[in-house]
């Protein structure tokens, strides 16, 4: 079955395309019964912790981790966490990530709740031992932005938009944000797993505040940890494309470019388009898939109010792709489908929605 996606966007850029196969072991006679997927799995990961305040001190060796609002609607702590993933198996699906955190400590203003949003860290890889209010590394500036008092970053415009947001009342104990497309994100795309930040309600007055356990708290039993409930199929495999470009609405062939597009131009058209070749040769013969799910890494994206950008995923029919250079040259003004042409199921190209207006990326 083929499926759409919502991605951040308007314009998209990706890299690092792989193909993942959960198959079970060849068709066999009726009275052997071959091995199933496993049970659902739990693993628990402690972090790397500390938070950012508005100066140039570091807070790893705090037994706290603060959200704090201050002054009026400004937040000037956020809580900046790291997971290393490693110790989940090769070929692990997750199916459920959530993080916990104790709480310690609340104001005694009126409110109830005080809310926190859970976010990524993009675009910059911070130290846990070095990160500041101002810096990522001890030395290089999170990116400048007007969120906090005296213009401190405070990593404000170096995360996601929100992938979780939690009203958090006054009691004491564990509280809980799903994460779980985050930690898919990271255990697809490694290299990019920067990190969490959990931030402060710039929707309350000054002095509002709730302080969490840190690992470095007296009590073991109030650390923070992530949950990850998963799973191991029979088996699985990792395809990198054998073939990549993309198509745009001139005479380019796009192969050698570092980025796959997809891009709305002029409004409601489709400008660009992925197209993926698969060798799926090195599958058991007899295999039966299970599961197939492609997987590019999200690295840039438009600038637009809409926080999301619908790519569908589609079948390739009636041309053979062959080399870069083959018959269809992979160029969109060559490229023509005629309905009802012979499946080719080594194709897939992915298409942006042709819903939204246009958009065009500075530079590219």
């Amino acid at each position: 079955m083929l499926t759409s996606r919502a991605v951040p966007c308007r314009a998209v850029l990706a890299v690092s395309a792989l193909l993942t196969l959960s198959f079970a072991a060849p068709r066999i006679p009726a009275q052997t019964v071959s091995a199933a997927a496993t049970a659902t799995q739990t693993l628990l990961l402690s972090p790397l912790d500390t938070f950012l305040n508005l100066d140039d001190t570091n807070y790893s060796t705090d037994a706290v981790l603060a959200t704090y609002t201050w002054p009026d609607n400004q937040a000037a702590n956020a809580i900046l966490m790291k997971f290393n993933l490693s110790a989940l198996p090769v070929g692990a699906v997750v199916e459920e990530a959530t993080l916990h955190l104790a709480l310690v400590d609340s104001d005694a203003a009126p409110e109830s709740t005080y809310t926190v949003t859970a976010h990524k860290v993009v675009g910059r890889n911070p130290l846990i031992a070095k990160a500041t209010g101002n810096s990522f590394d001890g030395v290089t500036a999170w990116s400048p932005n007007e969120c906090c008092f005296g213009g401190v970053p405070l990593a404000q415009a170096d995360i996601s938009p929100p992938y979780d947001t939690q009203a958090i009342d006054k009691v004491p104990g564990y509280k809980a944000w799903t994460v779980t497309p985050m930690v898919q994100e990271w255990l697809w795309d490694p290299a990019r797993n920067f990190g969490l930040l959990l931030d402060s309600d710039v929707s309350k007055p000054s002095d509002r505040y709730r302080l969490f356990a840190s690992m470095e708290h007296p009590d073991p039993a109030l650390r923070p940890f992530l949950r990850i409930a998963y799973r191991l199929p029979s088996s699985s495999l990792a395809l990198a494309p054998q073939q990549d470009t993309f198509l745009s609405t001139n005479a380019k062939n796009y192969r050698k470019s570092p980025r796959l597009r997809t891009y709305t131009w002029p409004d409601h058209k489709v400008a660009n388009a992925i197209l993926l070749k698969f060798d799926p040769s090195s599958l058991p013969a007899g295999a039966l898939v299970q599961e197939a799910v492609l997987r590019l890494a999200l690295v840039d994206s438009d600038a637009a109010t809409e926080t999301t950008y619908t790519v569908t995923a589609h079948k390739v029919i009636g041309r053979a792709q062959g080399d870069r250079k083959g018959p269809c040259h992979c160029q969109g003004d060559r490229l023509h489908f005629r309905r009802g042409d012979p499946l080719d199921r080594e194709l897939l190209l992915l298409q942006q929605s042709a819903a939204g207006p246009s958009r065009h990326l500075p530079g590219l």
